[in-house]
């Protein structure tokens, strides 16, 4: 058990190294993995405590999943509607 908690480890740092490589080459050195995996937990603190605040009603714009917004866009897209 404790081989594969190891190797678990091992290979959870090689990714988040590989990763945080990823993401100071694509942002040109001014962001790190970390910044982003906070921001996230933030965000996703964020809307629990909204939701939890606010029930029933629609979360602001700036909260609202991307996914709708894209599927707008593809819809959008789809009819020609520009």
């Amino acid at each position: 058990m404790s081989m594969i908690i190891a190797w678990f480890i091992v290979i959870f740092g090689i990714i988040y190294w590989v990763l945080n490589k990823f993401v100071k080459f694509m942002t040109a050195g001014h962001l790190k993995l970390k910044d982003l995996i906070r921001a996230g937990l933030w965000s996703i603190i964020i809307i629990l405590i909204w939701r939890k605040l606010h029930p029933g009603e629609a979360m602001p714009e700036r909260f609202k999943n991307k996914d709708e917004q894209f599927k707008r866009l593809i819809n959008q897209a789809k009819n020609g509607d520009f």
